[in-house]
């Protein structure tokens, strides 16, 4: 009995298919592999794995202290050049590894100035910025335009390096885009130590006359950067050095201040979070709280 010529060919085909797909699917387990060897060893770029091997699943309370400031039980934002002092046993050894959130609420007052519009840094004591650092202190002191802005600052590039000198994080506003940018301050692991800061995440278009979140995580090897919870960046730590470097070191008893006064009421924050470990993505979805609504920043 002759089997059919029509049957014949599309047996092959389905055999030829079937081969086809596995092989495929051999080579996207491959590839998948390859991602996930990259996202938790080199650099975290997969949205919605964990940045690290911790177990992404738990949602539960992590075994870190922390601590809310400012919130809507409270007085109101926060107040300028004010340390953030309760946080102080909480940092003690966690000047990295940690977790720092904050609502934030732009009035849409426009200041003509070049002041970046600094919010939070680590300190020995309030950043002396006054009205005559509006030519003293640059976010870039020798650009023309966007395109000539870098990513990577020095002491001869920016006024931040020199302003901000003990810290290893700002979060600033643009001085005049509304653009959030956060930092990392970095030296190099070999001589000579000189300071740089790497421009870790830039949010283009916050948001004016709506209250924000701002979420960081920070380790020694990356930050993280969440806005309303979403992850909008991750930025592995010199990265942009082009050599082996480390977060700047912070001083002994330096704590958290927020934003400069020079900036006044036109920048606010408030519902301060600060956890002493790394939150992962889940965690940060579960525990952080809300943001707070309009009326709480326009409180005098």
């Amino acid at each position: 009995m002759q089997s059919n010529p029509t049957t014949t060919r599309v047996t092959t085909a389905i055999v030829k298919g079937t081969s086809y797909l596995f092989y495929i699917s051999i080579a996207a387990f491959v590839i998948f592999l390859i991602m996930l060897a990259v996202h938790y060893y080199v650099k975290p770029f997969l949205p919605f794995l964990p940045s690290t091997l911790i177990s992404e699943g738990s949602t539960s309370t992590p075994t870190y202290d922390t601590l809310t400031l400012y919130s809507d039980t409270g007085a109101g934002p926060a107040p300028s050049n004010t340390l953030l002092e309760k946080l102080a046993p909480l940092l003690l050894n966690k000047t990295d590894n940690f977790t720092l959130s904050f609502d934030c609420f732009l009035n849409g007052t426009y200041l003509s100035t070049d002041v970046p519009r600094v919010l939070f840094y680590f300190g020995s004591s309030t950043a002396a910025v006054t009205i005559a650092d509006n030519n003293a202190l640059k976010e870039y002191k020798d650009t023309t335009s966007e395109k000539e802005t870098p990513r990577l600052l020095n002491a001869t590039n920016s006024d931040l390096i020199n302003k901000f000198p003990n810290t290893n994080f700002i979060v600033y506003v643009d001085p005049v885009k509304n653009d959030l940018k956060v930092g990392v301050y970095t030296i190099p692991i070999a001589t000579p130590y000189t300071i740089r800061l790497e421009i870790a995440s830039v949010i283009k278009n916050i948001p004016i006359n709506q209250a924000f979140k701002i979420t960081i995580v920070l380790t020694s090897k990356f930050i993280e950067v969440y806005m309303d919870k979403k992850l909008v960046s991750t930025h592995r730590i010199g990265s942009l050095s082009g050599t082996s470097v480390q977060l700047n070191t912070v001083g002994a008893g330096y704590g958290i201040y927020t934003p400069i006064r020079f900036i006044g009421d036109t920048v606010r924050v408030g519902n301060i979070q600060f956890y002493n470990g790394p939150l992962t993505s889940s965690q940060i979805r579960s525990l952080i709280t809300p943001v707070l609504k309009n009326p709480f920043f326009k409180r005098i």
